[in-house]
């Protein structure tokens, strides 16, 4: 036999071993995105499935080409890669859905710091208009959601509002139209002097003189509730003429969109 053919074939031998050791291209780089995945820990928390699946297939490629089996091995690259695929869209959506409820979030966050930035708006407002309503002759409670419109804007024993009451009015109408998600309840109260029945007729029909001054003025008359108490719930004593005028009121209550109204307790007159 040639010598030089002898050479030839044992060289061919040679290079032919030496490339069979090198693992394929697609085979190592499916395996390498594979490991990448591996250590992602998103992937492991949001497609810990499918990339149990791509390691399996991962794995038996490697053992289709130790046994020569290139057709199985190409297979399962294929199904690594599709499982691979499948890992990073589970991701795409874990990380959009992590995007949207962040944004959710903050928007949650402005508009709760757009409503108490309102809330301590309105409640400076109201402050303000209860320091008027004092100036113009109306004693106001401690309850900071309730105006109380005194005496001054009715004659004694009489529900047609003084010609000096439009001020007033006036003022709790501007609040009210610039509060417009604001409800009110009306409530009418008198002093003690005449028959119970005939007080509280009385009184209800205060509020409701209120009510139409308040509608004239621009409220809408479906926030407007309206109740007579007659001469329950006294503010002051009724055994002077100063504790009955404060007695003779009528009180605006406020409420705010998903308020619901407490009627108030009657207290026994005094």
């Amino acid at each position: 036999m040639n010598k030089s053919l002898i050479s030839l074939g044992l060289a061919t031998a040679v290079v032919s071993g030496c490339a069979s050791t090198d693992i394929p291209k697609p085979l190592a780089e499916v395996e390498h995105q594979y490991q990448l995945m591996s250590n992602n820990e998103m992937a492991n928390r949001h497609a810990a499935t499918p990339l149990r699946a791509a390691g399996k297939s991962v794995s038996e490629a490697k053992t289709a080409w130790q046994d020569g089996n290139e057709k199985s091995m190409a297979h399962q690259v294929y199904l690594a890669e599709r499982m691979l695929g499948v890992v990073e869209h589970e991701i795409d959506i874990a990380d959009m859905e992590a995007q949207f409820k962040n944004a959710d979030m903050v928007r949650a966050g402005l508009v709760l710091q757009g409503k108490n930035s309102e809330l301590t708006q309105k409640n400076q407002e109201l402050k303000e208009l209860k320091k008027e309503l004092e100036k113009m002759g109306s004693k106001q409670n401690s309850e900071g959601n309730v105006l109380t419109l005194g005496d001054v804007l009715f004659a004694f024993d009489d529900h047609k509002l003084q010609p000096g009451a439009k001020p007033t009015v006036r003022k709790v109408a501007d609040f009210l139209n610039a509060h417009e998600n604001t409800r009110v309840v009306i409530e009418g109260y008198t002093d003690s002097l005449g028959s119970e029945e005939y007080n509280v007729g009385l009184s209800v029909k205060r509020a409701q003189s209120i009510q139409k001054a308040l509608v004239k003025a621009g409220v809408t008359n479906e926030r407007i509730t309206v109740k007579g108490y007659g001469e329950s719930n006294p503010v002051a004593s009724n055994k002077s003429a100063v504790g009955r005028q404060h007695n003779r009121r009528v009180e605006v209550v406020l409420l705010s969109e998903n308020e619901t109204y407490e009627s108030p307790t009657v207290a026994r007159v005094n």
